[in-house]
């Protein structure tokens, strides 16, 4: 009776660890090794990257210049509501600054953007823009300037709101 019972925990095991090898290679939305980058505790600072005037140390983007500003490109995310923010000064009175999205694979498929202009930024100095992203990687955060006004972008960071499971 012992014996039985062993061999049949043995062979429930096996079938456990088949099902999990084949999860692993025919359903890779979510690989192992992807996991402790997709970790966002509660929140994370962003680093901020822009496309032009990369020599220079402050996050200043002139009048005149249209360009994007990403932060955190090649993110990965596990199932879940997130925040990106950025905290933002600008000099400019009501004049629109450009918009803030996140995009994946690459810029190819735009999740949420928004509208930025100078007014909103005076009143909250904090600029949110909230999205749900699937498991995957390759999300990026962009600022786009129109190049209408001068303003600062001091810090950008993403919070995670909640996780969903598999299902949702």
């Amino acid at each position: 009776m012992k014996k039985i019972i062993s061999e049949t925990l043995l062979i429930i095991f096996i079938i456990i660890l088949l099902i999990s090898y084949w999860h692993y290679l025919y359903l890779p939305e979510f690989k192992v090794n992807q996991f402790f980058q997709s970790i966002i505790v509660k929140k994370q600072n962003l680093p901020l990257e822009k496309m032009f005037f990369k020599n220079t140390h402050d996050f200043i983007v002139p009048e005149g210049t249209q360009q994007f500003i990403t932060t955190g490109p090649y993110q990965t995310l596990a199932n879940g509501n997130y925040t990106v923010k950025y905290e933002i000064t600008s000099i400019c009175n009501n004049q629109p600054l450009g918009y803030i999205d996140v995009a994946k694979d690459k810029g190819g498929s735009i999740l949420v953007s928004e509208e930025v202009n100078s007014e909103t930024v005076k009143q909250n100095k904090i600029i949110s823009l909230p999205f749900d992203a699937s498991t995957g990687s390759n999300y990026e955060f962009r600022f786009y300037s129109y190049g209408n006004c001068q303003f600062q972008i001091n810090k950008a960071w993403l919070e995670r709101n909640r996780l969903y499971d598999n299902r949702h």
